[in-house]
């Protein structure tokens, strides 16, 4: 059986009245860019035997467009720093174009494009699918209790950060927050 856990959001971060994901702009003396592209949501799909295959994000339009075949992300997760880069696909259920070995991807799929502007995020209502596979990118999936940092740039090296921690039990709940 599969279920899904809404992934955590760690420190660095704080929820905008929108209940979008920004970063905190009191962290650190790094500059603060202006960001292209908001993480709305994020989930894990846990397998039958209670570890995570893939990670899988909802992605919007931030302060302006963002093509996301030009983005790449840094995945920094136990004992593994792995770049990753894009793949689009008009699927609307992008985890059957997943491919098992293509450790160095990412799929991008429309979720909700009126205009059909897809890959490119250019309005408020733009919506895309992001999935990242987990066990292709590190050699085996996810258990409970471990932590991945998704550090995503654009094409005009605007970085947003996404932390994902798993709960030290994932459960045999369909549906675990945290």
């Amino acid at each position: 059986m599969t279920a899904v856990i809404v992934l955590g959001v760690g420190i660095g971060f704080v929820m905008t009245s929108g209940s979008i994901l920004k970063p905190d702009s009191k962290q650190g003396a790094t500059p603060h860019y202006e960001d292209e592209l908001k993480i709305q949501d994020g989930r894990a799909n846990v397998t039958g035997n209670g570890t995570v295959d893939s990670l899988e994000l909802t992605i919007t339009k931030g302060d302006s467009q963002v093509d996301l075949s030009g983005v790449s992300i840094t995945w920094v997760g136990p004992h593994k720093a792995v770049s990753l880069v894009a793949e689009t696909t008009e699927s609307e259920n992008v985890r059957t174009t997943v491919r098992p070995g293509q450790s160095q991807r990412f799929y991008v799929s429309p979720r909700h494009d009126t205009d059909e502007s897809f890959p490119v995020l250019n309005a408020e209502s733009d919506r895309f699918e992001l999935v990242i596979n987990a066990t292709a990118v590190r050699g085996k999936p996810l258990s409970g209790g471990e932590r991945v940092g998704l550090d995503f740039t654009t094409a005009t090296r605007s970085k947003v950060l996404y932390t994902v921690e798993l709960p030290d039990s994932l459960g045999s709940d369909s549906v675990v927050e945290i």
